[in-house]
Formats: C-alpha cells, sequence, structure tokens
C-alpha cells in the first residue's frame, strides 16, 4: 500500500511537471503573439499624427440637450 501510495504521487508529480511545461509553451505563444500586435499597433501609431487642437470638435457642443422625461413630477 505504501509503494501505491509513493507510485500514485510520482505520477501525480510527473503529470504536473507536464502540465508546467505545456503552460509555458502557452505563455510563450501568448507573449509572442502580444508582441506582434504590439509592434503592428507601434508602427500604425508612429504613422499616424494627432490632430490640430483647433480642428478637434467637443462632442458635447453639437449634442441635443433632451429634456428629462424620467424625472418629471
Amino acid at each position: 500500500m505504501a509503494l501505491d501510495c509513493v507510485n500514485a504521487s510520482i505520477s501525480h508529480s510527473q503529470q504536473m511537471r507536464q502540465d508546467v511545461e505545456d503552460l509555458i509553451l502557452q505563455q510563450d505563444a501568448q507573449d509572442k503573439a502580444l508582441l506582434a500586435r504590439k509592434s503592428v499597433i507601434e508602427k500604425f501609431l508612429y504613422n499616424t499624427h494627432p490632430p490640430a487642437a483647433s480642428d478637434v470638435i467637443d462632442p458635447l457642443t453639437t449634442i441635443e440637450n433632451v429634456d428629462d422625461v424620467e424625472h418629471q413630477d
């Protein structure tokens, strides 16, 4: 019985090691994908220039003021 417990623990330990290795591979792939996305975004931002402050229109000044019917008595 003791040998069965030790063998089960060894098997569990090996499975955990394999799971950790799989997670590391998944994390490496995720990091690579994120770095690729970051590169695309950085290149896009590098080639995009913000508009001049005088060209920016405040959207709040163009929104129609609607009557508040929910809070009327």
